[in-house]
């Protein structure tokens, strides 16, 4: 008998979703990182933070992937410039 996983398909589209959200704001903040300017090294230090959250979370935890991905994608936003 197969084992079956506990993720439902709405939470593992959730998780992938939080991954590309994950990727946009590293991006982002790899911009300011290149830019040399005076939040360079904080931008660095928050690059590292979210690489380190998207690899914590615990993936079977819908709510703690839902809570992460609102606080990236307003992250996201604030970087992009409110657009």
């Amino acid at each position: 008998m197969a084992h079956s996983s506990a993720w439902r398909v709405n939470d593992a589209v959730a998780f992938e979703a939080l991954r590309d959200t994950s990727a946009r704001v590293t991006a982002l903040l790899l911009q300011v990182v290149r830019s040399d300017g005076p939040s360079a090294r904080e931008a660095w230090e928050e690059v590292q933070a979210v690489r380190r959250e998207s690899l914590l979370v615990n993936g079977y935890d819908r709510r703690a992937v839902d809570r992460l991905a609102a606080r990236l994608t307003a992250r996201a936003l604030t970087l992009e410039g409110g657009s």
